[in-house]
């Protein structure tokens, strides 16, 4: 394809798995590149094109700014509920301040695993589920759960779409409180970690590294949509990067000290 007036960066011939249209696949160091934009996604009522239409990761200029700061402001609270501390073992208690559990799950009550001090253990928060850990910490119910994977789905424009999707997702808005971009960041954590997080545990477990996700969609100078490689930038980079690493890091190697159902002998 054409890339504007400087040549193309690391591009290779690809084709989209389960897909027929032919799409290069570049390098990530596009994602450096402000020639290539996110596809972004306009304004809904609801469902799932609502959440699309009210994040960063479908944004872009000051609108992107903005509502890329309310997600940095979810994950902040959330690192306040794991101990990110250099030389802290995987799995160990978080320590939540007062203000975190006030800012990140106040209106829907103690998080599960939460003790009388408002610390939360990560290893009776959840079992080894990094999804249900952040229900938990963000004081969810664990039945949310199913909810969020029906959203996480649908996520991508390019993905399938269903109504039981867009029902997921206003029940999630309920669930979470009013419909305002505060809830969208909220709701853009769980949905983007949900499946990137359990591919990136399930990876260390088999001994695999890599991205958690292999690839991530552009609109190039020209207009025309490609996929960008992220071997190298298995969080992204740029200003698009993912901003709640330490966070996939922290659930990633809470789960991974957690036993599996198949891990545990019986005597």
């Amino acid at each position: 394809m054409a890339v504007g007036q400087g040549p193309p960066i690391g591009l290779v011939d690809a084709e989209t798995p389960g897909q027929g249209d032919h799409m290069d696949l570049l390098a990530a160091a596009v994602l450096d590149d402000d020639r290539f934009r996110v596809p972004e996604s306009p304004a809904a009522p609801t469902g799932v094109a609502w959440l699309r239409g009210s994040v960063p990761r479908f944004a872009e200029g000051e609108r992107h700014q903005r509502l890329r700061s309310l997600v940095e402001e979810v994950v902040a609270d959330l690192e306040l509920g794991l101990d990110l501390s250099p030389g802290a073992s995987p799995g160990a208690s978080a320590s939540a301040s007062a203000s975190a559990s006030a800012s990140a799950g106040a209106s829907r009550g103690a998080p599960a695993g939460a003790s009388p001090d408002g610390t939360t253990d990560l290893r009776r928060a959840g079992g080894g589920d990094p999804t249900l850990r952040l229900l938990s910490l963000l004081g969810l119910e664990a039945g949310c759960a199913a909810d969020v994977a029906l959203v996480a789905g649908a996520y991508q424009p390019h993905a399938p779409q269903s109504r039981e999707a867009d029902a997921a997702a206003d029940r999630l808005v309920v669930a979470l409180g009013p419909r305002d971009e505060r809830t969208a960041a909220v709701l853009c954590v769980l949905v983007q970690a949900h499946a990137a997080t359990a591919a990136l545990v399930d990876a260390r477990r088999a001994g695999r590294g890599g991205p958690p996700v292999p690839t991530t969609r552009r609109l190039g100078p020209d207009g025309v949509e490609v996929e960008v490689d992220l071997t190298g930038a298995p969080f992204g980079r740029g200003r698009h990067a993912c901003p709640g690493r330490a966070v996939a890091l922290a659930l990633t190697a809470a789960a991974l000290a957690e036993p599996r159902g198949d891990d545990v002998r019986h005597d």
